[in-house]
């Protein structure tokens, strides 16, 4: 009799272990998705502010979901050297500024957070940058971003 209910016991609590749920929230699984977008003249201006984009397409913009956090890019120069990018995004709209959240020389290191739902740019400088060190002047080409919900 007392073999029987410890068995029955054990198979109760083994039972609930596995069908308690794990302590904390599920992890959410990374989605990400690739855009491109061409510059066909770059923009003028300071790297250190935002500037004006020239011709039909001197910036690169990126339309961004209400689940999306992180950016990172890749510009591809046509004359092949890397090029200086400021990123922005205008997370403030009561004060007519876009807001810098990173530069970049060709490829950012590391993905660069953002705020969901709202329009990124970036702005492909016509001459070398100082900071960070970028040897390139912009001519034409093509940026492309990784947009993800995690890093």
């Amino acid at each position: 009799m007392r073999r029987s209910v410890a068995v029955t016991l054990a198979l109760v609590l083994a039972a609930a272990a596995f069908s308690v749920p794990a302590q904390g929230a599920k992890k959410v699984k990374k989605k990400t998705r690739k855009a491109t977008a061409v510059y066909d003249s770059p923009a003028i201006g300071s790297g250190d502010a935002t500037g004006v984009c020239s011709g039909s397409s001197g910036c690169a913009m990126f339309g961004i979901g209400p689940k999306e956090t992180f950016i990172s890019f890749e510009i591809e120069d046509q004359l092949g050297l890397p090029v200086y990018a400021t990123v922005g995004q205008d997370q403030n709209p009561d004060d007519q500024f876009t807001d810098v959240i990173g530069q970049f020389c060709g490829t950012t290191e590391e993905p660069l957070p953002i705020q969901p739902g709202i329009q990124v740019i970036v702005w492909v400088w016509a001459l070398p940058g100082a900071n960070p060190p970028c040897p390139g002047a912009a001519t034409t080409g093509t940026v492309t971003a990784k947009i993800s919900n995690r890093p």
